[in-house]
C-alpha cells in the first residue's frame, strides 16, 4: 500500500501540464454552445479521456517497459533530460505566436467546424486532441513509465492510470461544470472564457512548456549517476 500511495504522489504533479491545456477547454466550450451541447460535450470528453487512457495502456503493455532491468538509471535520466529539452525547444516556437502590443488573436481554424459536429465527430476530435498531442502523450507516457521503480501489480498500475487521466482531465471538465451550475448565464460566461483562452492560448502553452521543460531537465539531472 505504501508503494501504491508513493507512486500516486510521484506522478500526480505531471497531470498539471495536461489539465492546464487551453485548446481542449476552448473546444468543449464551443461544443457546449451548440444545439446538442450535452451529448457533444460528453462525446468529446469521452474521446479525450480514452485518448489519454490509450496512450497509458500502450506504455504499460510494452514488454520492454515491464522489465525493471531494461532501464539503467543513466538511461532514465537522459530520457527525462531529452524530454525536457524537447519541451524547451517547443516553447521557443510557441513564443513566436504570443500576441504583442494588444494585437487581436485570430481564433484557430478548427473552431469554425465545431458547430456542425455530431457525436462521432466530437468523440474523434476529443480523442485526437489527447493521444497524438506530443505534450499530452509524452506526459502520460512519462507518468506511466515512472511507475517502474515502484514494482506495482498490474491492477494497481491500471488504477493509477485511470486516476491519472481523470485528474489530467479536470481542465476539460471545468466548462461542463460551469454549464450545469450557471446554465441560464452560460452563453455569457463561455463567451468571456473563450475570448480569454483564445487571446492567451499561446502564452499559457509557452509557460506550460517552459515549466515542464525545466522540470524534466531537473528531474533527469538529479538522478544522473555521478560515475
Amino acid at each position: 500500500m505504501t508503494h501504491f500511495l508513493d507512486a500516486i504522489s510521484h506522478i500526480i504533479p505531471m497531470t498539471f501540464g495536461i489539465l492546464a491545456s487551453p485548446s481542449p477547454m476552448i473546444a468543449i466550450i464551443i461544443l457546449l454552445m451548440t444545439r446538442r451541447a450535452k451529448s457533444n460535450a460528453s462525446s468529446f470528453f469521452l474521446g479525450w479521456y480514452m485518448g489519454l487512457i490509450g496512450v497509458g495502456l500502450v506504455v504499460l503493455f510494452i514488454p520492454i517497459l515491464a522489465e525493471n532491468s531494461t532501464f539503467t538509471p543513466s538511461e532514465l535520466a537522459w530520457t527525462r533530460i531529452i524530454l525536457g529539452s524537447v519541451f524547451l525547444i517547443l516553447s521557443i516556437f510557441t513564443a513566436r505566436n504570443i500576441p504583442r502590443n494588444s494585437r487581436q488573436v485570430a481564433p484557430p481554424d478548427w473552431l469554425s467546424k465545431l458547430d456542425s459536429f455530431g457525436l462521432l465527430q466530437s468523440f474523434t476530435f476529443g480523442f485526437f486532441f489527447a493521444a497524438p498531442n506530443i505534450k499530452n502523450s509524452s506526459l502520460v507516457a512519462a507518468g506511466m513509465s515512472s511507475l517502474i521503480p515502484f514494482s506495482l501489480r498490474l491492477d494497481q498500475e491500471l488504477l493509477i492510470l485511470v486516476l491519472f487521466c481523470l485528474v489530467a482531465s479536470f481542465g476539460v471538465l471545468i466548462p461542463p461544470l460551469v454549464y450545469l451550475l450557471f446554465r441560464n448565464n452560460a452563453e455569457a460566461v463561455f463567451a468571456a472564457m473563450k475570448k480569454w483562452l483564445i487571446g492567451n492560448r499561446a502564452l499559457i502553452l509557452f509557460l506550460l512548456l517552459i515549466i515542464l521543460g525545466l522540470f524534466w531537465v531537473y528531474q533527469g539531472v538529479s538522478i544522473l549517476p555521478t560515475q
